[in-house]
């Protein structure tokens, strides 16, 4: 497999993208890992990390869904932190309840800003908030529609518990 790096970068709004082209399909990523991981976790504070994931998205000519659920504890306050520095495109996440097939589903946040997005919920204040959150991010279709270059982006998911109590107890 022949893998030839480009060096080649350039700025796409804030996305910055790095070319490889790797058995004859040029693969252009738009995500730098580190950088999406740091700025999260750097929005997290003071809370303490919970759960981190970075998801790698293959951007397709059709449109995608990935929703995934987090439990809650009762009268714990989060923080949910979503970074979409590495998606060229307009992806939207969503905070609701219930899944997004239950017709009673009420959204607790949305976002469709290009960098770091933060969302706090929970805590002795907040005695609604439910046990469950369902976390769905839509991602739109790619006007790329030739089969020898693909499109690779992420969006760094992390959340947060804030710490109720002191360590010398």
């Amino acid at each position: 497999m022949l893998l030839l790096l480009l060096n080649s970068f350039f700025f796409i709004g804030q996305a910055q993208v790095s070319s490889e082209e790797i058995g004859g399909v040029l693969v252009n990523d738009y995500c730098d890992w580190e950088s999406c991981k740091l700025a999260a976790k750097q929005a997290l504070v003071p809370f303490k990390t919970e759960y981190g994931k970075n998801y790698r998205i293959t951007l397709r000519p059709h449109a995608q869904i990935k929703e995934f659920e987090v439990s809650l504890y009762y009268g714990v306050p989060y923080r949910f932190v979503v970074n979409m520095e590495g998606m060229p495109l307009d992806a939207k996440v969503l905070f609701t309840d219930k899944d997004r097939f239950h017709k009673k589903a009420t959204t607790l946040w949305e976002s469709n800003e290009k960098g770091v997005s933060v969302f706090d919920i929970g805590g002795e204040d907040a005695p609604e908030a439910p046990r469950k959150i369902y976390v769905t991010i839509f991602i739109p279709a790619t006007d790329n529609v030739d089969p020898k270059v693909r499109e690779k982006a992420c969006i760094n998911f992390v959340y947060g518990t804030k710490v109720l109590y002191d360590d010398d107890y």
